[in-house]
């Protein structure tokens, strides 16, 4: 007498497509996303609850906490900073200057430089800040 057997159910799943799909979101997210790049130059923002996060857009003026300023990576001193913002506002007129200002800079240095950046003719400027 012959017995049915039964049928084994396989508990295997093929995870390929799974693999598949994860490799081409990584692969979207890496091509769709900005790279920030930092600048090499360290300075010690004061905290805002109110900040915003910062554009890539952007013409960036460091000061550092020794008073040294810095137009991208450019270290420029105070005289020649209005002549050299000018220059980048003409090159890229729509974008706006961040200042960030170590926070143990004096005041009288920081408003020296707002204005020089408003004579510059700069149409918008924000003074950064990190989020606490």
């Amino acid at each position: 007498m012959e017995f049915e057997r039964r049928k084994r159910v396989l508990l295997h799943t093929n995870i390929a497509p799974l693999v598949d799909v994860v490799f081409l979101l990584l692969l979207f997210f890496m091509v769709t996303s900005r790279i920030m790049v930092s600048s090499s130059i360290e300075v010690a923002l004061p905290t805002s609850a109110t900040s915003d996060a910062a554009s890539s857009e952007e013409i960036i003026l460091l000061v550092t906490e020794k008073g040294e300023l810095y137009l991208g990576n450019r270290n420029v001193s105070m005289q020649e900073i209005g002549r050299e913002l000018r220059r980048e506002i003409r090159r890229f007129p729509a974008r706006p200057v961040t200042i960030k200002a170590d926070k143990t800079i004096p005041l009288s240095l920081l408003v020296k430089v707002i204005d020089e950046v408003r004579l510059a003719g700069a149409s918008t400027f924000t003074i950064a800040t990190e989020r606490t």
